[in-house]
């Protein structure tokens, strides 16, 4: 299982810290959790995410890395800024908003 970033309404990035606007909450993240959410910006596991997080902060004072990145994991999940993903591809633009390549792609008058 994998868990990637759901789409924002907007971050703002402060001292390490992260302000983050969904359609309808402002959450205020510490650095750990801005740098784990900003490391779901692609699907990764848990232990992924351990690795990433342990690099930046090293092991923690108790516990294992990996069993504060779950608590840190599903406490984002519950805040509704990740969501679980299986193997399945990930849209990095939602349906409705075009992105750069489908402009270029189109025809043109010239």
């Amino acid at each position: 299982m994998k868990v990637v970033r759901i789409p924002v309404a907007d971050m703002l990035e402060h001292d390490g810290e992260l302000l983050v606007l969904t359609e309808s909450t402002l959450l205020r993240l510490p650095e750990l959790g801005a740098r784990l959410l900003a490391a779901c910006e692609v699907p990764r596991t848990v232990a992924e995410l351990a690795d990433l997080l342990e690099q930046r902060f090293g092991r923690p004072e108790s516990g294992s890395t990996l069993e504060a990145t779950q608590t840190a994991v599903y406490a984002l999940r519950e805040a509704g800024l990740i969501r679980e993903v299986d193997d399945e591809p990930v849209e990095a633009f939602p349906p409705h908003q075009r992105t750069p390549l489908d402009e270029a792609q189109e025809p043109h008058d010239d």
